[in-house]
């Protein structure tokens, strides 16, 4: 039972936080996969398959590329963080470059890929600065993926509403997604963007913030409006949270009825 166990991931993560604070990277790293194999939400790869993986390649002699080597390889702390990933998943534009090289490099040495064929400097990274407006990447897509990434890591796993039945700083489990929320109310300002981070300003009792949000969603435009805010927020409130707390109550209809969607 304790092998899949979100307390447990929780226990090896903080504990590998320590040794990457003293500079124990390798016992650092061991105990992040702890963490990943322990999750209640399996987002990556248990480390199983790795060590599957890696014994299979290199017993059968073929080329592999060692990805979280790569990624690990240059970051301050010798242990893949944020800095090359721009979220919990996905390689950043950085990231996706050193992937890249790396793979490049490994044709090469393979002999794979004829070298005089081969122009490019895997070693000279190439100037990112305007590639978002190359792609086409604006405000708008950066609020359109921020509210994916909330929504995605909050409302589509069942990890949250556990984890906030027994997590001693919530404020510290919830801030990324606010975060998240923010940029996609800046940016691409919805009713669902709205509605989510109401609901866990609410939870985490910053009532202000949550009259902002809806005081945005203008329950005194009509009786239609108010009706609908309403719901769609006792609805929200439900799906991210489960039960509702008497004092979660309590701020929730303060905060409607101050904002005129409730009379």
């Amino acid at each position: 039972i304790l092998a899949i166990d979100d307390g447990i991931a929780e226990a090896n993560f903080q504990l590998g936080q320590i040794y990457l604070s003293e500079n124990r990277p390798d016992e650092a790293r061991e105990l992040f996969w702890k963490a990943v194999d322990r999750d209640l939400v399996l987002k990556r790869l248990p480390g199983k398959f790795r060590d599957v993986s890696m014994e299979f390649v290199t017993r059968n002699e073929f080329p592999y590329v060692d990805e979280m080597a790569l990624l690990d390889a240059g970051t301050d702390t010798g242990v893949l963080g944020y800095n090359r990933l721009d979220d919990d998943v996905h390689p950043s534009i950085e990231g996706q470059f050193i992937l890249a090289a790396g793979m490049a490099r490994a044709a090469l040495d393979y002999g794979l890929l004829p070298a005089e064929a081969y122009t490019a400097d895997p070693a000279r990274q190439p100037d990112f600065s305007d590639y978002e407006s190359h792609i086409g990447f604006d405000a708008n897509a950066a609020g359109q993926i921020a509210y994916l990434k909330a929504a995605h890591n909050y409302l589509t796993f069942g990890r949250f509403r556990q984890r906030l039945r027994w997590d001693p700083r919530p404020d510290v489990l919830l801030q990324f997604i606010i975060d998240e929320l923010a940029i996609a109310n800046a940016y691409t300002p919805d009713a669902a963007s709205r509605y989510l981070g109401t609901v866990l300003n609410l939870y985490l009792g910053r009532t202000d913030d949550a009259a902002q949000l809806v005081a945005a969603l203008d329950c005194r435009a009509s009786a239609e409006q108010a009706q609908r805010v309403n719901a769609a927020l006792v609805d929200t409130s439900r799906r991210a949270l489960g039960g509702l707390s008497e004092g979660y109550r309590a701020r929730l209809n303060d905060v409607l009825t101050a904002e005129g969607c409730r009379q």
